[in-house]
């Protein structure tokens, strides 16, 4: 058991441990269309060495039932189809997970956070425990079920934060309620899965969302011929806008599926 995981099962004290019988929600990755048709023509999503977590070491990055993404990354609208978004569903096992957090590694290295989370605090201080279980059990700890957790909803609780709450707890509740001097995205509430091997798009690949206009492409249609089994899921596309323009759409398909597949429950 990791100290910060520890630290949050005293914090948010549970009622009861409906977690244990809580599905697991789809790891979640997200590219550019020019990426995702590369990646389906190897069929393979490679782990690079990036010096995030530690030097020379690859990493592939995954979201925990989450398509979530900056508020905006800013870059002017492209006339050709390369920018428009692709997200990549997959069963959640966790034999490849080497490192999961409580959020976007990214966003807390560039420091995005510490409106919330004393700068002082390392990356790995946030560490949790690389299963379904520990994950499941945070979700309704601090989220109260999968539902809340994928539409970012905190519930008000009664929590046990004091002075003897390690500060990581305090940062991290902050961060999920918006106690914070800086703007942050859906990327601080949303759970990150890191691999450091490649992932095969194959047997474990649930669902695609993707552009509609992308269906014509070689590429997609002979990978999506080998693999018929792959749900796909279109939105479509409107030249001129920019590529962080489709974020909310592609996140709401996730939505969808995952009610289609009761994998979540919409609470009346």
């Amino acid at each position: 058991m990791t100290a910060f995981f520890n630290a949050i099962k005293t914090a948010f004290p549970l009622e009861y441990d409906n977690y244990i019988d809580a599905q697991s929600l789809p790891r979640i990755h997200s590219t550019s269309a020019m990426r995702a048709i590369k990646l389906l023509d190897k069929e393979v999503i490679p782990a690079k060495i990036d010096g995030k977590i530690f030097e020379n070491e690859p990493h592939l990055y995954y979201f925990y039932g989450r398509a979530a993404y900056p508020i905006s990354k800013g870059k002017l609208p492209r006339g050709d189809y390369s920018h428009f978004t692709f997200c990549f569903l997959f069963e959640s096992n966790f034999e490849d997970i080497k490192y999961t957090f409580p959020f976007d590694s990214g966003a807390f290295l560039q420091g995005l956070y510490e409106g919330a989370i004393d700068s002082h605090l390392e990356l790995l201080d946030f560490a949790l425990l690389n299963n379904v279980d520990c994950v499941n059990e945070v979700v309704y700890r601090i989220f109260g079920n999968h539902y809340n957790y994928v539409t970012g909803q905190v519930p008000e609780r009664n929590t046990e934060i004091g002075v003897n709450t390690p500060f990581e707890v305090q940062g991290y509740w902050n961060l999920v309620n918006n106690k914070t001097a800086k703007t942050a995205d859906a990327r601080c509430k949303t759970i990150e899965m890191v691999s450091t091997s490649d992932m095969k798009l194959g047997n474990t690949l649930l669902a695609i969302v993707m552009p509609e206009i992308l269906l014509d492409n070689n590429i997609v249609k002979s990978f999506l011929k080998k693999h018929p089994l792959v749900d796909v899921i279109t939105y479509p596309c409107f030249f001129g806008d920019t590529d962080d323009s489709y974020y909310g759409v592609v996140r709401e398909h996730v939505y969808e599926y995952l009610l289609k597949k009761d994998l979540i429950e919409k609470k009346r």
